[in-house]
């Protein structure tokens, strides 16, 4: 993937349904948390479509570090809709991920 297919897949991004909350109480502040980084991730697009100029070495460091929190979840103690969530969760970093790297190169 080059830099300039960052905008077809920051709009695959979009297009996916961002995943429901969960009932677990430390998944769903993390599910907060995916939001923020998605709104995060998804300006520092737009800005980059724009012309400016992003810290791609910050969005690395700040990626990296929420995908790790992501890692931490006990995924054992989840119930069934939570552990579905926790897919489309999966899903959606992996996306995000997609978009970091395509604007990190």
């Amino acid at each position: 993937m080059t830099t300039t297919n960052y905008t077809e897949v920051l709009q695959t991004l979009k297009e996916r349904k961002f995943p429901e909350f969960p009932d677990d109480d430390a998944f769903s502040n993390w599910v907060a948390e995916l939001a923020e980084m998605g709104g995060h991730v998804t300006g520092l697009a737009m800005q980059a479509a724009a012309g400016q100029n992003i810290d791609k070495c910050l969005l690395k460091t700040q990626y990296a570090e929420f995908q790790s929190t992501f890692c931490g979840l006990s995924v054992t103690t989840f119930n069934e809709k939570d552990k579905t969530i926790h897919a489309e969760c999966t899903a959606y970093i992996r996306l995000l991920g997609d978009v970091v790297e395509s604007l990190t190169r």
